[in-house]
């Protein structure tokens, strides 16, 4: 049984296609799972806080992604955020087999469609095939979240003119300019073709949070003196920094509603016996102004991609797109009506699960041309740069290049395939060396190289008759995909 599945930052969202229509799985009573995992020596506990004291709790894993760095489970013991996303992606599935149970299904789930980031490169979407091997899954297709979320949009609906998919996520911002092609008029039939991509990773909800937080500190520091809130969550015999986390988000959410909103933030402080936790009042007007910066960025992200004739439709969505103040910040300095038509929570996944049902023929066929993130090219001798795959061409595609080795008495060929797009290849980014034996004919004038690029962006290279599926600096290797393996199994049994 095949799923469609949104991999969010601060949460995730799974379902199916049944009746005819997506269907949401519920997580414990909500449309959707936070992304949030909570380990306890040899136990892992997924979406909600254990009742132990002692646990450590790990969320804002997607950032981390295809990037060297790993993440602390314990006093002792780090691990790769792959086994993280792994391990939220294993209780989605456990989640969606109970529910299709309920409705007379049968299957296992070990397929799905999954829903990233457009702008993530091969090493994050990379990452996300791992994880979801770890998992017991095999991807049929990764997906463009904006683009997932104009699937769900355009269903049922006659386009006409193109799209603009603004997606502010809890931890990430991605844009999608989106053209509906469509001959016989039907909107279920209408193809989607991506003709631009932007986006940040670093830029979500999490950073709006942060914000507050940051505003917090200088409230304790200049009412109390205390210069750190880690150190007074720390002293605190109530509240962690998980439950100043939650606070921060849920009361943010307010701010639409109300002028105001009070936070309470430990600052050490002791009246008889009891910890008093100091009340804050955060008005919308200061709201405004301590994440400023951040609509900015926004800002800056979104102009380029807007048309001088204004005739796209603009879409607001993700959990983040609903924060106070954002729409009329973006409608006012880009002079644009923004449209919230779609549920944030579920838009994504939804888009996900009709993917899902075309691939299964519940669902007529409907092309989908997503285009590459970014240029990947060769190095070239004298820290030249030679690009095989430009930024916007539709994938999948397919390339060739032949070169000249410059030392005919090398016994080996080095290929250093880089992303980016500075013509000096030192100003790119290594994504994996290949080295391969040089041809026995040494007075070969050239060698050729063919690149295939998949949907997934999935990046197979061809050099001299020997095939090379490139990896990434950062990716696992096969002994630790099984490693992991074996340790989400044992922990799911």
């Amino acid at each position: 049984m095949i799923v469609g599945i949104d991999l969010g930052t601060t949460k995730s969202v799974i379902g199916y296609w049944h009746e005819n229509k997506p269907r949401i799985v519920q997580a414990r009573g909500t449309q959707s799972l936070p992304s949030e995992v909570f380990f306890l020596n040899d136990k892992v506990a997924v979406g909600h806080q254990p009742t132990e004291k002692e646990y450590t709790y790990v969320a804002g894993f997607k950032r981390h992604l295809g990037r060297d760095q790993t993440i602390r489970i314990n006093s002792t013991q780090r691990t790769h955020p792959q086994y993280v996303a792994a391990i939220i992606l294993k209780e989605l599935v456990s989640l969606a087999e109970l529910d299709m149970k309920e409705m007379g299904y049968e299957e296992q789930v070990d397929e799905a469609v999954i829903a990233i980031p457009s702008h993530f490169d091969i090493s994050q979407r990379r990452a996300t095939l791992e994880a979801a091997s770890i998992a017991g899954l095999k991807v049929k297709r990764l997906i463009n979240e904006a683009t997932a979320s104009a699937l769900e949009y355009t269903r049922n609906r006659n386009i006409g003119e193109k799209l603009l998919v603004i997606d502010l996520g809890g931890g990430t911002l991605d844009l999608s300019y989106i053209e509906t092609i469509s001959e016989d008029k039907e909107p279920d039939s209408a193809a989607l073709q991506v003709l631009r991509i932007e986006g940040d990773t670093f830029l979500g909800g999490l950073d709006f949070d942060l914000k507050i937080r940051n505003w917090l500190q200088e409230q304790l520091l200049e009412q109390f003196g205390t210069e750190n809130i880690d150190q007074a969550l720390k002293e605190s015999g109530t509240k962690t920094d998980h439950d100043l986390q939650k606070e921060i988000a849920e009361k943010k959410k307010r701010l639409s509603d109300q002028k105001e909103i009070r936070l309470h933030v430990p600052a050490g402080i002791i009246k008889n016996g009891v910890e008093i936790l100091p009340e804050f009042i955060l008005t919308r007007e200061k709201f405004l102004d301590i994440t400023e910066p951040l609509m900015k960025r926004i800002v800056t992200k979104v102009k380029p991609l807007l048309n001088s004739e204004n005739k796209t439709k603009v879409l607001l969505l993700g959990r983040a797109g609903h924060t106070y103040g954002l729409k009329s910040y973006l409608e006012e300095k880009l002079n644009i009506t923004c449209y919230r038509d779609l549920d944030a929570e579920t838009c994504v996944a939804k888009g996900a699960i009709i993917q899902s049902a075309i691939f299964t023929g519940a669902l007529k066929e409907r092309l989908v041309m997503e285009v590459l993130q970014d240029n990947y090219g060769v190095e070239l001798e004298d820290n030249g740069y030679h690009i095989f795959l430009h930024k916007g061409k539709i994938i999948p595609a397919n390339a060739a290049y032949e070169f000249q080795p410059n030392n005919k008495e090398a016994t080996e060929l080095r290929v250093n395939i880089l992303k980016g797009g500075h013509a000096k290849a030192s100003k790119n980014t290594l994504v994996q060396t290949i080295v391969i034996k040089r041809p026995s004919d040494k007075d070969q004038n050239k060698i050729k190289i063919d690149f295939k690029m998949n949907t997934d962006m999935v990046l197979e290279v061809d050099i001299q008759g020997s095939s090379f599926i490139i990896s990434s600096p950062d990716g696992l290797s096969n002994d630790e995909v099984s490693k992991y393996k074996q340790s989400i199994s044992k922990k799911s049994n």
